[in-house]
């Protein structure tokens, strides 16, 4: 996957590599190709819809940053979005309770204080080309399809790449009655349709945009790793993002 004018063989010829662990950020790199392996006949077909297509050559490079590193930016104005959600998840017994005291602190989810755009000028004038993907910083499930912040990275030709985050990135304890065995009853499917449905509408403005929920399964760092509930929660999830739409935007990863 190739960024804009730029191959993978000479974005690390460049040093742009060097230069970004240099400047305290987080690389997201792989290489996928659309030629037909030599050792194999497995072919990967088009991707349906307006789902993010993997070019013939190169790779795909993108970049986030951790909620640490974030609240380091003296200029770009932005709280740790978990530091309140953690808060909250000790005080409360149940999920009604945690989203009352959310609100009670005015932080539903960390939506709309952060701008991309500040992030985004710095990346391209520190490395001298634009990332072709840009991870958004831990949107919730709860809260929402990242609108606003998904638009400002869609509108400089980038595409967003999208948390639907059960919980904090930064505690594995689980966010009371919201996690993989109550998403797999359904008991939460209005949040999770109105994420969907926001996602839906976003995409039919502003095209495909990569997503992934309840990542890193397999270790338990995460509230939400290593759950029996995994695999019915997530096939819950998609089924709902296929229902309303989302699906023909959304590429789904792990």
């Amino acid at each position: 996957m190739t960024t804009e004018g730029m191959n993978r063989r000479e974005f690390l010829k460049a040093g742009v590599g060097l230069a970004a662990v240099a400047s305290g950020l987080e690389v997201i790199a792989g290489c996928v190709t659309t030629e037909t392996p030599k050792a194999t006949t497995l072919v990967y077909p088009p991707l349906p819809y307006n789902k993010i297509q993997p070019p013939r050559e190169g790779c795909l490079v993108g970049f986030f940053k951790e909620p640490e590193t974030y609240a380091r930016l003296k200029d770009s104005g932005f709280i740790p979005q978990n530091l309140p959600e953690i808060e909250a998840s000790k005080k409360t017994e149940n999920f009604q309770g945690f989203l009352e005291t959310l609100k009670k602190e005015k932080d539903f989810g960390g939506r709309g204080r952060y701008q991309i755009g500040n992030e985004i000028t710095y990346l391209e004038k520190a490395l001298g080309t634009k990332p072709f993907i840009f991870s958004l910083p831990w949107p919730k499930l709860y809260s929402g399809f990242p609108v606003p912040q998904a638009t400002q990275v869609a509108k400089r030709g980038i595409v967003p790449y999208v948390y639907a985050a059960l919980g904090s990135f930064d505690s594995p304890t689980e966010i009371p009655g919201f996690g993989p065995k109550e998403i797999a009853r359904g008991q939460h499917d209005g949040f999770i349709k109105k994420f969907a449905a926001e996602a839906s509408d976003f995409g039919k403005e502003y095209g495909g945009f990569f997503i992934t929920t309840m990542e890193e399964m397999n270790g338990n760092w995460f509230s939400w790793g290593m759950n029996a509930n995994f695999i019915a929660a997530w096939r819950h999830m998609w089924q709902i993002f296929e229902d309303q739409g989302a699906n023909h935007y959304a590429t789904w990863v792990w």
